[in-house]
């Protein structure tokens, strides 16, 4: 019975330990003042003691009630912004209450102080992967440039003159420069592939419809999966940022299923919903665990996943991840069109 007690809430506990002093000592008390005063009629004091011990339990436990749920009422209230913050409400606080016990008042202090620094320090993190982002994206344009303004230009002039060597009179030299152009045209070829996926022309020219279309066709031609695109719904132009962060969600989608997914089909989709842009890409591979614990594969997989999010969550989106289909894998990402477009 005592273990079984001691499972109690503590409200209960101190409720249930008043109630039991109060009948006791109403019963007590009054069992000594009707003997003192009516002699020595048993039954009519057992009745009498009974009724007080009733009046004085009742009122008892309806006061500890009222009393003890005031007192301990910030530790639900404590429980309740917890379970806030865990669902993502990072701005939830325990407000104040008059009745509140000085110590439990110093415990809900202190424990909006420490949500008020995870919101900060939370900020200055989100503030940080935005930067990171940003560099990042600084990085590639000017990769991409360079490839296609120095390194493209470079290999060009090498394949000029190694197709003039094919007008040669000697076979050899001949059959040389004509490999030798084979090279050449295969490493601009290569060197342009990389530009575009560094950072496309397409999306900062026309936008994320064609860009997104674009990178479709390019995964398309080099792995072989028939990929569909639907992009009907999307005809004007948005945010950058927000037109950025949905490619490269595609791009890294589509990479990761092309590189580990096994997928003979795949479908990417582009539409307006809930006044935000919606991309889902989903393909009949053999899926994965974006939840594991070991969600890096060794091959980049793990990362991109946690890229992903974060990008999304830099402009107020969604990202939704459906690795386990049977058979294949769903991304969805959602991005409001009056979100914060910070990236």
């Amino acid at each position: 019975m005592i273990e079984r007690l001691q499972l109690f809430p503590l409200q209960y506990k101190l409720i249930i330990a008043n109630v039991v002093i109060v009948i006791i000592g109403a019963a007590g008390g009054t069992w000594l003042v009707a003997k003192l005063a009516s002699g020595n009629d048993g039954l009519r004091l057992v009745l009498l003691a009974m009724g007080f011990a009733l009046v004085g339990g009742w009122m008892s436990t309806l006061a500890n009630i009222w009393v003890v749920r005031k007192t301990l009422k910030p530790l639900d209230d404590i429980a309740a912004t917890a379970d806030r913050v865990r669902h993502g409400d990072y701005t939830a606080r325990t407000g104040a209450d008059p009745f509140r016990d000085p110590q439990l008042e110093q415990i809900v202090v202190s424990f909006n102080g420490a949500l008020d620094q995870v919101e900060s320090d939370r900020d200055r993190i989100k503030d940080l992967v935005n930067r990171v982002i940003a560099a990042q994206e600084d990085e590639r344009k000017r990769i991409a440039r360079e490839l296609h303004d120095d390194t493209s230009q470079v290999l060009f002039a090498q394949l000029l003159r190694v197709s003039a060597m094919k007008n040669s009179e000697n076979e050899e030299i001949r059959a040389v420069a004509g490999q030798l152009e084979d090279m050449f045209a295969e490493s601009m070829e290569a060197v342009r592939r990389l530009g575009h996926e560094l950072r496309p022309p397409s999306l900062d020219d026309l936008g994320l419809r064609e860009a997104t279309g674009a990178l479709v066709q390019r995964m398309r031609d080099r792995s072989g999966i028939d990929i569909t695109y639907d992009a009907s719904e999307l005809r004007e132009r948005t945010d950058e940022a927000i037109e950025l962060v949905l490619y490269r969600v595609a791009q890294e989608a589509l990479t990761n299923m092309w590189k580990h997914a096994h997928a003979t089909a795949a479908n990417v989709t582009l539409a307006l919903v809930d006044d935000g842009i919606e991309l889902v890409v989903e393909d009949n591979g053999r899926g994965f665990n974006p939840h594991g614990e070991n969600r890096s594969d060794g091959k980049g997989l793990g990362l991109g996943v946690f890229g992903m999010q974060e990008r999304v969550d830099l402009v107020g989106g969604t990202l939704e991840i459906e690795g386990d289909r049977n058979p294949g894998t769903r991304v969805r990402a959602w991005i409001p069109l009056t979100g914060d477009s910070g990236a």
